[in-house]
């Protein structure tokens, strides 16, 4: 791998972050969390932008055993 930006004295970088996120609940024992992250950095005049979906659920089994699962995708997209 090179390092693009060896002997560079400065460098300049820009992030921002939005995660957009609601509760449903679908019964008693039934819950869902589910949102999206979006990210946008900029770096050496290249621009990457990413959306990720996310998505958890949880269902109680009684006052302490619950199954909890996870989704989410993660993709990163460069535009010059």
């Amino acid at each position: 791998m090179v390092d693009t930006v060896y002997g560079v004295a400065s460098l300049r970088a820009a992030e921002i972050d939005v995660y957009l996120e609601d509760d449903f609940t679908l019964t008693e024992r039934l819950k869902i969390n589910a949102g999206i992250h979006g990210s946008s950095f900029w770096v050496l005049d290249k621009k990457y932008f990413s959306l990720q979906p996310r998505l958890s659920a949880r269902y109680l089994f009684g006052t302490n055993m619950a199954l909890k699962d996870r989704y989410r995708i993660w993709s990163s997209i460069s535009i010059c």
